[in-house]
């Protein structure tokens, strides 16, 4: 990991950011035990090196808190997939922009190991390449902690929780379609109602299959179906998948949404779109003022 004949890149990026004044900002762990002389030279030179992790001892801190919170008394809407490379984050940062701007307080959970640097609050990276070395079953118990403590302290008026990759699987028989990670993060959120991004090509039954588990489990509606403006490509070529995304045209682009409304009965959005992410936030705002 950042290691190439023998010369570690990360040490040397870093030494070179530091070395122009810069503060660092890695996607890559950076842990003192190893790179302890790098933090001491950020340390004395007033730069700081970030990197998102939550290391063990923050974790047992949090449990082992006897005062519990309370629970979460304001709206939690959560963005979920139908698989990775979607445009899930593209939306939330949306959606966080459009509520901000209507003068709303905007509390946000992001799994992207880079989500700090759009100003979200908490940063739980548990996608690809995880840093967490705490076990599956904690967490959900620390997303909902986290989230009360967070709503107790600065009191916002909506949080905003983001899923990495699919929410199930697409066969219990392939251990690499698996979606715990996402299905712990449902638990620990537990989100009032959600939007579901989904692909074009996505089968009808499996868009069905997903929205009925973010009801079974958190008992969320989806409110609302959003889909990107590529079409995914997949094929298999020496032994490996491939993905190629297409530029979709505006006609087939209608034709998807118009389709997917009439079968799901539920608003369906373009997510780049100005039109969609207005249809988005308006449809977030009559849900939440109705219930």
């Amino acid at each position: 990991m950042g290691v190439c004949k023998k010369k570690d890149l990360l040490r040397e990026a870093i030494e070179t950011a530091l070395a122009n004044d810069c503060d660092v900002f890695s996607l890559l762990p950076i842990p003192e035990a190893t790179y302890g002389d790098l933090h001491a030279v950020a340390r004395q030179r007033g730069r700081h090196i970030r990197f998102e992790d939550i290391p063990l001892d923050h974790v047992a801190r949090l449990f082992n808190t006897p005062l519990e919170p309370p629970p979460v008394d304001v709206p939690v809407l959560g963005v979920f997939g139908t698989s990775a490379q979607q445009g899930k984050f593209t939306l939330q940062l949306a959606l966080r922009r459009k509520l901000l701007a209507q003068g709303y307080r905007v509390a946000q959970i992001g799994t992207e190991p880079h989500a700090r640097l759009f100003g979200i609050d908490i940063v739980f990276p548990n996608g690809y390449g995880s840093p967490l070395q705490f076990p599956l079953d904690w967490h959900a118990p620390w997303l909902d902690r986290t989230l009360r403590e967070h709503c107790a302290s600065s009191r916002p008026d909506i949080i905003l929780v983001g899923s990495q990759s699919g929410t199930i699987p697409y066969d219990v028989d392939a251990p690499d379609t698996h979606t715990l990670p996402s299905l712990a993060f449902l638990m620990g959120t537990r989100p009032d109602a959600c939007i579901l991004v989904v692909n074009s090509i996505d089968p009808v039954d499996y868009i069905r299959d997903t929205i009925h588990t973010l009801r079974a489990i958190a008992k969320a509606p989806t409110i609302l179906l959003a889909l990107s403006d590529k079409e995914k490509h997949i094929r298999t070529a020496y032994g490996r998948t491939l993905v190629s995304p297409r530029q979709m045209t505006p006609e087939e682009i209608a034709q998807r949404i118009e389709k997917l409304e009439f079968t799901f009965g539920i608003p369906v959005v373009e997510i780049l779109s100005d039109e969609g992410q207005q249809k988005a936030i308006e449809t977030v705002l009559k849900y939440y003022a109705a219930a």
